[in-house]
């Protein structure tokens, strides 16, 4: 068979895998010097071997053997299990996706290991896990753990970890926090060279998972575990989330205080960068723990900035969420005409989302209770009701019964006042589990 130079071998493996050369270049090895090596027209140096070798998923060695046949793939019959991880990871950092769950669906089909079975899969998890298709993330992650031996306890750690990242996607944050659980226990099980990263992120998933079932004393441990360890190893991962949930957590314990600090410290960290949208959501948490705090001018001065920040910068989801807290804040303030009028006009931009439709109807019709408009009220109510409905948001749905209840009371339709009341009761039952 003809002898295959360097640069060939080198072009013809970047096309098996579907990469550019702009795929293969880096911060020290630019796309011009590629297509340079490629056409055997410079001699690359160790470095730049050794970077090409790590975007292909292969080896230095294997780029420098004197020939190559032509045409080989992953089925192939000198099936090589290393050289197909290898492939890949390669195929996955580079974004290649679909074909790297080709590869690695035909390596699983030719591997014999248990071992190696379970490298596969959790190889699949991973990129279902980039695809956010996070069932069949979980499917093959649970498999994985079937396949790897207890001894096996970092894959272990890596797999529990991962399925829990899996069931917070899914929103299913009890499951979530098993996993995490466990994967921590593991982790703090290893007396030498524990990953420190690993345990920053599997802390964040336990503290934002904790803060979804409403356990915010238990977020908070979490937290400030990972805080702690931070300052200790200088490793600061998510360093900035962690104080937003920290503000959010203690916001929801009733310490404003504390709060209103964190998420301060948060958003002074994040005027460091371009972030606008962190900026704009830690302005609005501000708004929101200065008005739990009875500070309204506060409130309002800093749902003012995140309105303007969010306009400037075409965030148009966080300035749906200013306007709504700004009319909350003006509502609690006692501004009931500007809160009004602040709800209508929020309720008439665009796009406004779905998922605060709902609540932004039922501020309204609180405001226009005291306003004592109990028709435009019992409108807003209605449409609220409606929309909460869809959602299947049982809680704010009895909500609007009551709220429905008590208008029919003042009116003195006492019937109807006592019929909304059971209804609301009967919407609360979907709650219990």
């Amino acid at each position: 068979m003809e002898k295959k130079m360097l640069g060939e071998r080198i072009k013809d493996k970047r096309k098996s895998m579907r990469l550019t050369q702009q795929d293969l270049s880096g911060p020290t090895v630019s796309r011009a010097l590629i297509s340079l090596i490629e056409r055997n027209q410079t001699k690359p140096s160790l470095k730049t071997l050794e970077s090409i070798a790590d975007k292909l998923g292969t080896t230095v060695s294997d780029l420098l053997q004197e020939e190559m046949e032509a045409g080989q793939s992953v089925g192939r019959p000198d099936y090589n299990y290393q050289k197909v991880v290898m492939m890949a990871k390669a195929l996955v950092r580079s974004g290649n996706l679909d074909q790297a769950e080709d590869v690695v669906e035909k390596g699983l089909q030719q591997e014999e290991s248990t071992e190696g079975k379970g490298v596969y899969k959790k190889l699949l998890g991973e990129i279902y896990l980039s695809k956010k298709d996070y069932s069949n993330a979980l499917a093959n992650f649970e498999a994985a753990l079937f396949y790897y031996s207890p001894a096996e306890i970092h894959e272990h750690i890596e797999v529990h970890y991962s399925l829990a990242e899996c069931h917070r996607k899914l929103n299913k944050h009890h499951s979530g926090i098993e996993h995490a659980l466990r994967a921590i226990t593991l982790l703090r099980s290893i007396h030498q060279d524990p990953d420190m990263v690993l345990e920053l992120k599997i802390l964040y998933t336990l503290s934002y998972s904790y803060c979804q079932i409403k356990q915010y004393a238990s977020a908070i441990k979490y937290i400030e575990e990972a805080l702690r360890l931070s300052e200790r190893t200088d490793i600061f991962y998510k360093h900035n989330q962690y104080l937003v949930l920290r503000g959010l957590a203690f916001m929801y314990l009733e310490n404003y205080a504390e709060g209103i600090k964190s998420t301060q410290i948060a958003l002074s960290n994040f005027r460091k960068t371009t972030n606008f949208s962190e900026i704009a959501g830690c302005l609005i948490n501000l708004g929101i723990l200065y008005r739990k705090n009875e500070e309204y001018s506060r409130s309002l001065e800093h749902l003012e900035k995140s309105l303007v920040l969010s306009r400037e910068h075409g965030l148009k989801t966080y300035y749906c969420n200013a306007m709504y807290e700004m009319c909350i804040t003006l509502h609690a303030k006692g501004s009931l005409p500007g809160a009004l009028q602040t709800g209508k006009d929020a309720l008439m931009m665009e796009d406004f989302p779905v998922e605060l439709r709902g609540k932004l109807l039922f501020a309204l019709g609180l405001i226009q209770i005291d306003l004592e408009e109990y028709e435009e009220a019992l409108k807003c109510l209605e449409e609220a009701e409606g929309s909460f409905r869809d959602r299947q948001d049982y809680m704010n749905l009895s909500r609007c019964k009551f709220k429905k209840s008590d208008i029919y009371s003042r009116l003195k339709q006492y019937e109807e006042s006592q019929k909304l009341l059971n209804e609301g009761y009967h919407e609360l039952e979907h709650l219990v589990i």
